[in-house]
C-alpha cells in the first residue's frame, strides 16, 4: 500500500501541520553543507560559521571552569535559586521518564527486526 494511503488510515492524536514539511529543502541543504564542512575542516569550519551566524570570533569554544564559576557567582541570588529550581524539576521529570523507557527488539516478520535502544549521549550543542 502506498505511504499516502497508509497515512490516510491513521488515527492522529495530534496531526502535524502540513506547513512543517514544506519549505524545508533549503534548510536541509544548508545544514547538510555545514555538517559536511565541519566533518572535513573541524574547528576551522565551526569558527567560520560562528563568525557568519553569530558575529563572534572565539579563540576557544569551551568555557573554562573558572569562567563558569565566575558567571554563577555573579548571578542575582533569586535568578540562581529559580534556575536551580527549574533544573531540579527538569531532572526529576527526565529521571521519571527514563524509568518508563525500555529497549525494544522484535522480529515483526521473519527477518524483519524493529525496535529501539536507549543510548545516552554525553554532550549536546
Amino acid at each position: 500500500m502506498p505511504p499516502d494511503q497508509l497515512l490516510a488510515q491513521l488515527d492522529w492524536v495530534k496531526r502535524p501541520s502540513q506547513a512543517t514539511s514544506q519549505g524545508t529543502a533549503a534548510i536541509t541543504t544548508l545544514v547538510g553543507t555545514i555538517l559536511a564542512d565541519v566533518r572535513l575542516n573541524g574547528d576551522a569550519a565551526v569558527r567560520s560559521y560562528a563568525r557568519q551566524f553569530d558575529q563572534s570570533d572565539l579563540a576557544e569554544f569551551e568555557v573554562s571552569a573558572s569562567d563558569r564559576a565566575a558567571a554563577v557567582a555573579a548571578l542575582d541570588p533569586q535568578t540562581r535559586a529559580d534556575t536551580e529550581f527549574a533544573i531540579a524539576n527538569v531532572r526529576r521529570f527526565a529521571q521519571a521518564q527514563f524509568a518508563t523507557m525500555l529497549p525494544l527488539d522484535i522480529e515483526s516478520l521473519p527477518g524483519v527486526f524493529l525496535g529501539h535502544r536507549i543510548i545516552p549521549i554525553e554532550r549536546v550543542g
